[in-house]
């Protein structure tokens, strides 16, 4: 929550599209954190397209190498942030309205 100097421009964002048809794009917002936040748009991939966007921000060849982190337990911290982004896989149940869980 501290960190509003980091930068990611939209040229440090690797993206790997597996998605049924039509396109996402990807961009950044706002380049610097704010509260340690560094916000990306996605666009929606076309209506009856689906899939996933998997994002990775090169952090080493934009200068933020203090990003990079240990996310595959090697004991080294070298792997880039990364995300995974989905869309149209989740339909749900068309008849359904409303579903509530109760635990006693």
């Amino acid at each position: 929550t501290q960190d509003s100097c980091s930068t990611i421009a939209t040229a440090d964002l690797n993206v790997a599209s597996a998605l049924s048809g039509g396109a996402s794009t990807v961009g950044v917002i706002s380049p610097t954190a704010a509260g340690g936040i560094l916000d990306i748009s996605l666009s929606a991939p076309g209506a009856g397209n689906y899939g996933d966007i998997d994002i990775t921000a090169d952090a080493a060849a934009s200068g933020e190498s203090w990003l990079q982190f240990d996310w595959d337990g090697d004991g080294n911290h070298d792997n880039n942030p990364s995300a995974r982004a989905t869309f149209g896989i989740y339909s749900g149940d068309s008849k359904q309205i409303y579903r509530r869980q109760i635990f006693q």
